[in-house]
């Protein structure tokens, strides 16, 4: 039986998407439009695959010699006080760890929600920012921020040059503008069916 969101998770999907949905409208999101930095890459219904099947990726680099991203939305059971060695300001918290892909699973990225630059990260979109660096960590659980403002995510995915270009034209991938309030305000459980049914339209066709 399919899992439907409840009315308040609804509710606030579709006013995220709302203006997300005026951006590409307007502007339109295609796969030729280089780069796809700072973008979503929504997996298509057909990829069965079963590390990236309904997964959404933030992507964080992408040029000539290749492309990384973080999947968003596969959030573990694992605690991310788990996860690093004691003692250490992170111990005891309970915020999960997802997992951000398949490559370097030892390496973490701290992805946050912020008007102004938090030490040691680099913005993706406007108030999104992301770290792989001790000291964006540090302030993140030393300020005891929420864990609605941000993700501790283990690993990426990552491509080589041309590899992601033959991903989107053989149909794998669709793109949506990403948004602080896409990563943080929809639960993860249910972006890639809110970013699916809003992209139908919006296939990403590469040159």
């Amino acid at each position: 039986m399919r899992r439907v969101a409840a009315p308040a998770v609804t509710c606030a999907v579709t006013c995220v998407l709302a203006v997300a949905a005026c951006v590409v409208t307007s502007a339109g999101v295609r796969a030729a439009d280089r780069t796809w930095q700072g973008q979503f890459l929504i997996a298509a219904p057909k990829l069965a695959d079963p590390i990236f099947g309904r997964s959404v990726i933030l992507m964080l680099e992408h040029n000539d010699t290749g492309a990384l991203g973080i999947i968003i939305n596969r959030r573990t059971e694992v605690p991310i006080g788990k996860v690093f060695p004691l003692p250490h300001v992170a111990k005891d918290r309970e915020d999960p760890l997802f997992v951000g892909g398949p490559v370097q699973r030892q390496r973490i990225f701290v992805l946050m929600r912020a008007e102004q630059s938090p030490p040691a990260a680099t913005e993706v979109v406007p108030d999104l920012f992301v770290s792989t660096r001790q000291p964006a960590l540090d302030h993140v659980l030393g300020k005891s921020w929420s864990g609605d403002r941000f993700r501790v995510i283990a690993g990426y995915a990552g491509w080589s040059a041309g590899q992601l270009e033959n991903e989107v034209k053989r149909g794998d991938w669709r793109f949506f503008p990403a948004s602080a309030e896409l990563v943080f305000d929809v639960p993860p459980e249910h972006l890639w069916d809110a970013l699916n049914a809003q992209t139908r339209e919006f296939w990403a066709v590469a040159e």
